[in-house]
């Protein structure tokens, strides 16, 4: 880090971010020169360079995975609702070291892949793997 909390590449030496405004959203992208990479000992390209990056993503997941394979979280979920079926979500959040809105949406798709359903009410009931 510098001394004005940006890293090494960000300095006031640098120039100025664009910022568009699209419908899908804000874009910000931030124009380098080759001095900067090579002062930052971070250039891996083929010394063709646009000087330019476009910074643009849709910011949009599938949410999908392919075949029956579990991500690591839905995974560590799933186990962890076999083996204590009463958990809550403050409890898997803490448990995996993520948020609790984290849990929450990887729930939600375990839900709707039938591979976890509830079981009674949201307190007092419990979870069952049916996969």
């Amino acid at each position: 880090m510098s001394r004005n909390g940006l890293s090494p590449g960000c300095d006031a030496r640098s120039p100025e971010p664009v910022i568009e405004q699209e419908p899908a959203g804000l874009w910000i992208s931030f124009p380098y020169s080759r001095a900067i990479v090579e002062r930052t000992g971070n250039a891996k390209t083929s010394g063709k360079t646009s000087g330019k990056t476009s910074g643009k993503t849709s910011g949009k997941t599938s949410g999908k995975t392919s075949g029956k394979r579990l991500a690591k979280t839905a995974r560590g979920i799933v186990d962890l609702m076999q083996k204590f079926p009463d958990i809550t979500i403050p409890e898997l959040a803490k448990k995996l070291g993520r948020t609790e809105r984290a849990i929450e949406l990887q729930i939600n798709q375990l839900k709707e892949r039938q591979v976890i359903r509830r079981i009674g009410p949201a307190h007092g009931g419990q979870w069952e793997v049916t996969e």
